[in-house]
């Protein structure tokens, strides 16, 4: 398997939980909102992504450096965060040079 590859399905394999369990992530990351629509919002048109940043990165200064309030912020298992974004914010946050990816979340459910 491609390092790349293998990388992304560790990055995805360690995220899907967190949807598990989202008290658990408002609990670590207070002034979260683990009850926020995953999904396109009404009104403005924005969707959910989720940012995953290199190894080392600061979420909060990147989170600084575009101006974006993040739904979480992720520092244990992987550096990102999951925020409502819209194209414009997209372009910004691709732009950063400590982003690694930036993926339209799909949502999770349980089983």
């Amino acid at each position: 398997m491609r390092p790349t590859l293998l990388r992304v399905s560790a990055a995805a394999l360690l995220v899907a939980p967190l949807y598990a369990l989202p008290a658990t992530a408002a609990a670590a990351h207070p002034g979260t909102d683990p009850g926020a629509a995953p999904a396109v919002s009404a009104g403005a048109r924005t969707a959910r992504y989720l940012v995953t940043l290199d190894e080392g990165a600061d979420p909060d200064q990147v989170l600084r450096d575009t101006g974006i309030t993040p739904a979480y912020v992720y520092r244990d298992a992987l550096r990102g965060f999951a925020a409502d974004l819209d194209r414009r914010q997209v372009a910004t946050v691709l732009a950063h040079p400590d982003v690694r990816s930036v993926e339209r979340d799909a949502g999770a459910a349980a089983f």
